[in-house]
């Protein structure tokens, strides 16, 4: 198979990102169709950390992103001496509804009776990446997570001709969603993934063990994203308690819920905001009818998606605890900007959450499941202000002491000529 041979020592790495998005602000620069549902953006760590990168003279930045209901196949443009390629994924033959009956009767037998990804994975997808990456003929790939397939399966045809590496996001196969054949095929994608490649950038040590369980073999590089620096609002307390995050049965909105009925029950009635994109109406219909059951339907207001991030941080700045009861994560950045915000924390001891009590307790952590303790830690809060103040300040002190330090630009800069060497160290033996 062909081979890249490194760039010249006098020219910058030229880097190519596979990831899901890279924010509301760039991708509100494409020529979408009439009607198509508003795109959500994504976490901030990929536009904080791309700007970072595209700041250092040793790299050449290219970005390849999925963008559905493009009006073109294809749409590419530079940004502050970022090359963004976009591609209109292919995911069923289509998406959109039609006017009468028989049209979209036909529309979704063919769907069923030709899942074209299932059955190739992704196929026309890894087709178009393959030709954009083809097109830049980079120095390395760096994927950003392996737990969606619908992009992260673009990088499987391109082994063996790039230097590549994966960073891991989260892990699909911890989820305690309902299963499906599309969810079994993300685990299957993710595991394909993770046992192909060599070269992984993890952030914390629980994420270095679970690649391990799957690839023993496996290279580890420490990389960072550039976190936002938050400051703690002057904003009114007006809630108790705040959720955000995706509101979903794996970050743990349902035992939230009936946390608040047993602080009921126990001490006093509390009042939380949920904050964050909403799945399907009828599972927001559930969760409602759930909340009424347990006679707190009126305790919690359901705000939904945010659209700008100061919007978001100043809803959040009016609660005084953020709890996340989470059942599986690295560091969800729920709780990393939440600490930065003041706000105390207690979440479920998932993941690697709680490495970020190694050296002081900033976040009350309990075990997954126990409904119990997470009502105890939350009362713990607001019954003692001692314990309270001495949390806001831990947590802001531990985010400070871990984030602000980092050097991004140099892990990334270092760990990909680590690559680039190894891959062809490789293809000389």
């Amino acid at each position: 198979m062909e081979s890249i041979m490194p760039n010249s020592s006098h020219k910058p790495l030229r880097v190519v990102w596979i990831c899901h998005g890279v924010g509301r602000a760039i991708e509100e620069k494409l020529s979408f169709k009439k009607g198509c549902p508003e795109s959500q953006g994504t976490g901030l760590w990929i536009p904080n950390t791309l700007k970072t990168l595209s700041a250092e003279s040793g790299i050449s930045l290219h970005v390849v992103v999925p963008a559905k209901y493009m009006t073109t196949l294809q749409q590419s443009f530079t940004v502050d001496s970022i090359e963004y390629h976009f591609y209109r994924p292919f995911e069923r033959f289509f998406d959109n509804n039609y006017p009468g009956k028989l049209i979209n009767k036909a529309r979704t037998l063919l769907n069923l009776l030709l899942p074209v990804n299932r059955w190739f994975d992704y196929p026309v997808n890894k087709m178009r990446v393959k030709r954009i990456v083809d097109k830049i003929r980079p120095d390395i790939i760096h994927l950003q997570g392996a737990e969606n397939a619908y992009y992260s399966a673009t990088v499987l045809p391109l082994a063996g001709k790039y230097p590549i590496l994966i960073n891991i996001q989260g892990f699909i196969s911890h989820s305690r969603e309902k299963r499906s054949s599309k969810t079994d095929q993300r685990i299957q994608i993710e595991r394909t993934i993770i046992k192909k490649f060599d070269h992984f950038g993890i952030r914390t040590i629980q994420m270095g063990k679970d690649v391990r369980a799957i690839n023993p073999e496996a290279k580890l590089h420490w990389l960072y994203y550039t976190v936002p620096q938050l400051s703690v609002l002057d904003v009114e307390k007006t809630h108790d308690l705040v959720f955000y995050a995706r509101i979903c049965k794996d970050k743990g909105i349902e035992d939230l819920i009936l946390a608040l009925k047993q602080i009921k029950d126990d001490y006093r009635e509390v009042t939380l905001l949920v904050l964050g994109p909403e799945s399907s109406p009828d599972y927001m219909s559930y969760l409602k009818q759930l909340a009424e059951e347990n006679g707190v339907g009126s305790s919690i207001s359901w705000l939904g998606y945010q659209a700008t991030r100061d919007e978001l941080f100043r809803k959040v700045s009016a609660a005084k605890i953020s709890v996340l009861p989470t059942y599986h994560d690295i560091i969800p950045g729920t709780i990393i900007e939440s600490l930065q915000l003041g706000l105390p924390v207690v979440s479920y001891n998932v993941g690697s959450i709680s490495e970020l009590n190694d050296e002081e307790e900033c976040v009350l952590l309990v075990e997954k499941g126990d409904i119990k303790g997470l009502a105890r830690e939350v009362i713990h809060l607001l019954s003692n202000d001692d314990m309270y103040q001495d949390m806001r300040e831990r947590g802001v002190k531990c985010m400070q002491k871990r984030y602000e330090s980092r050097n991004v630009s140099k892990q990334h800069l270092d760990t990909y000529n680590d690559v680039i060497k190894d891959f062809h160290s490789q293809r000389i033996k």
